[in-house]
């Protein structure tokens, strides 16, 4: 079965608390209100398909997102300042029209019962085309591979590589970002597992986080991903 999807919609993000009230230090800059904020306004289009076969499923989909009236952290100043304890002063205002465009893929094959295949993959590119550079925080492009393996049908095992791209590509504010390293995010993979057993109403789950133990971080994030380690759960459905 071949399934065509195809969909465009507009949006809108009214300013929240955060960005018309924001006073103080954040992250590389002094923030300062702007009580006068627009909201920002979205066009946005998708086409894609989707597959659907006895041991095959796939889906593709690439979109493109118009963005205007953008609120971005521009440098002002402060009761005619334009640093406070030697911090930048910086101002939210509708100052930019941007476009963040990309492509997202997920392929399921289980050639027999008790194995299952997958992979995903996304792509972003986002541009700020008022300052005709990349937009902020983009992330590259990643994604999953892996497999589930069931063993008389209670305990399933799996097995995954979750992968994400160096990300160089960098806004003027990001290059200032304390949060991102300066050239940008290295590229990193992580290896992870995770054993399943299901009983009636009961559910245990034990995995292995990042096996190898690698030094990673999610790209703009600020925080260091997490290292090898291990975890229990146990869900009773009622």
């Amino acid at each position: 079965v071949l399934d065509v999807l195809a969909s465009a919609n507009t949006g809108f993000r009214a300013p929240n608390v955060n960005d018309v009230a924001s006073f103080g230090v954040a992250d590389f800059r002094h923030e300062v209100p702007n009580y006068n904020l627009n909201a920002e306004k979205s066009f946005q289009y998708q086409a894609g398909f989707r597959i659907h076969a006895e041991k095959f499923r796939a889906e593709f989909v690439t979109y493109q997102n118009n963005l205007r009236d953008l609120i971005c952290n521009v440098a002002s100043t402060y009761n005619g300042l334009d640093s406070l304890d030697g911090v930048k002063v910086y101002k939210k205002e509708n100052v930019n029209k941007a476009v963040v465009k990309g492509m997202e893929g997920e392929v399921n094959y289980q050639p027999v019962s008790w194995l299952n295949a997958f992979v995903n993959m996304t792509y972003t590119l986002g541009e700020n085309r008022t300052r005709n550079e990349p937009l902020s925080r983009i992330p590259p492009m990643f994604g999953r591979v892996g497999a589930d393996i069931k063993f008389r049908n209670s305990f399933t095992w799996r097995l995954e590589l979750l992968q994400a791209g160096k990300q160089d590509r960098l806004s003027s504010g990001d290059k200032q970002d304390v949060r991102i390293q300066q050239g940008g995010t290295p590229a990193w993979s992580v290896v992870n597992t995770r054993l399943q057993y299901v009983y009636r109403n009961f559910q245990v789950n034990t995995g292995v986080q990042n096996i190898f133990d690698k030094a990673y971080r999610v790209h703009g994030s600020g925080v260091d991903g997490i290292g090898r380690s291990y975890w229990l759960s146990l869900i009773v459905k009622i």
